[in-house]
């Protein structure tokens, strides 16, 4: 988990909201592949972030775009909630699924409250507060 928000919103846990899901089904839903082929998979373990050698995938990166980051399991390649490796024809793919735009996190303090279903705040650009 990524403590240290790059927005100043720090989350030092996460409460899942009792919606009827099992924690099976909302890895089902954070990680079911709908098909599609954003960028090769093994391109993306090694893209890194503009002007620097880190990751892309870092979890303070993919918090700056609003995406809710996963701790590594030895299921999931620390991807962040809703993209997915997805194998095409010839080669894995990374991809989205449902959960890239419909899971958020309420914040309030230091508690992120997990709303799955939810509309996503992601962006592509990252915003300095006016």
């Amino acid at each position: 988990m990524a403590t240290t928000d790059p927005l100043q919103e720090p989350v030092n846990k996460v409460v899942y909201l009792d919606q009827g899901w099992t924690p099976a089904s909302s890895l089902k839903f954070y990680f079911t592949s709908q098909g599609s082929q954003i960028i090769p998979y093994d391109w993306f373990l090694a893209l890194e972030q503009a002007d620097s050698q880190t990751l892309f995938r870092e979890n303070q990166n993919i918090l700056k775009y609003r995406y809710l980051p996963r701790c590594q399991t030895r299921i999931i390649r620390r991807l962040a909630v809703g993209f997915v490796a997805d194998q095409g024809v010839s080669r894995k793919w990374l991809g989205l699924t449902c959960a890239a735009c419909h899971t958020n996190e309420i914040r309030y303090e230091t508690t992120g409250y997990r709303v799955d279903g939810a509309p996503r705040m992601a962006t592509s650009e990252v915003c300095s507060p006016r």
